[in-house]
């Protein structure tokens, strides 16, 4: 994900499947409702299915993370 730029200007909401995201390199923000979570390399977070959120890098690099969907969703 580029710097200082959101993956989507949508919410970002998996109706059936909880997501696992990990942080491989940058900073990565998860915005969900007020509640604002920072990630930083290394750093994972458990999204539960029906969670509407939305993605930022802050940071000045590329951020490059893996999201692990469960179950899959197309």
């Amino acid at each position: 994900l580029s710097p200082k730029s959101w993956c989507s200007d949508n919410l970002i909401l998996y109706p059936e499947s909880a997501a696992c995201s990990v942080v491989l390199e940058g900073m990565l923000e998860y915005h969900i409702g007020t509640d604002v979570y920072s990630l930083e390399e290394g750093d994972c977070i458990y999204i539960p299915p029906k969670t509407s959120h939305k993605v930022y890098n802050p940071g000045d690099t590329e951020m490059t993370a893996i999201v692990i969907l469960t179950p899959a969703y197309f």
